[in-house]
Parts: structure tokens; C-alpha cells; sequence
């Protein structure tokens, strides 16, 4: 016989010993005092159980939750996207109308010398109108 099945036939002996000496004690308890263990060891089995489902429960109430706050989170992301992207289309449409606009007033002063006079009164104006705009905003003064 080789060392493994001595070893396993003395891990079952073993097994075997402590299994009568188990029944053994519980005789001496008498079967009255058996039922209480066993009872108290079913409740905590049971309180066990249920602290254990309760954590689960807590846990996944949380996961559930940091996982809506996500998808919140993302949706105002893509609204805030959504509403830049077409703040952008309406700036773009703005500049090459600007653009049209431009062009038309350099090829009407190109061709009308009488309208520079006018035009460049005209960029004296906005421009000054812009600075007063800006010092209001940033609280400067530009005299």
C-alpha cells in the first residue's frame, strides 16, 4: 500500500472518530440540549442570512443609485453639447453673413471713393461704441 492511500484511509478513520465522538457528546447532552444548539445555531444561520442580504440589498440600492446619477450626469453633458453645437451652426451663419456683408461694402468703397469718407466715420463710431461696451463689462476706462 502506498503512502496516499495510507494518508486517505487515516484522514477517513479520523473523520470517522470524530464523528462518533460528536454523537458520543450530543448523547451525553441528551437530546434536549442537542435541539437547543441546533436551534440557536439555525437562528444564527438565519441572522446571518439575513444581515448578509441586507448588505447586498444596501449595496446594490447604492450602485443602483450612483449609476442613475451617472446617466444624469451624462445627459446634461450631451444637452450642454447638444446646445453648444447649435450655438456654434448660429455663430458660423452669422460670420459668413458678416463676411457677404463685408465684402459688399470693400467693393462698394473700391468702387465709390465718396463712400470711404463715410464708411471710415462709420468704424469710428462702432469702434468706439465697442470699447465703451467693453470698459462697461470689465469695469475699465479707456480716456
Amino acid at each position: 500500500m502506498d503512502s496516499n492511500a495510507l494518508t486517505g484511509l487515516l484522514g477517513v478513520g479520523l473523520g470517522g472518530a470524530a464523528t462518533i465522538y460528536n454523537l458520543v457528546t450530543l448523547r451525553r447532552l441528551g437530546l434536549s440540549e442537542a435541539h437547543h444548539q441546533l436551534e440557536a445555531l439555525q437562528q444564527a444561520a438565519l441572522s446571518l442570512q439575513k444581515d448578509e442580504t441586507a448588505r447586498w440589498k444596501a449595496s446594490y440600492e447604492q450602485a443602483q443609485q450612483q449609476a442613475t446619477e451617472q446617466d444624469r450626469k451624462i445627459t446634461e453633458q450631451r444637452e450642454l453639447i447638444e446646445a453648444n453645437c447649435k450655438e456654434i451652426e448660429g455663430l458660423k451663419m452669422l460670420i459668413a453673413q458678416q463676411a457677404i456683408t463685408q465684402n459688399f461694402i470693400l467693393r462698394e468703397v473700391v468702387r465709390r471713393p465718396d463712400l470711404r469718407a463715410d464708411l471710415e466715420k462709420s468704424w469710428v463710431r462702432i469702434e468706439a461704441s465697442l470699447i465703451g461696451m467693453r470698459d462697461e463689462e470689465w469695469g475699465t476706462s479707456h480716456e
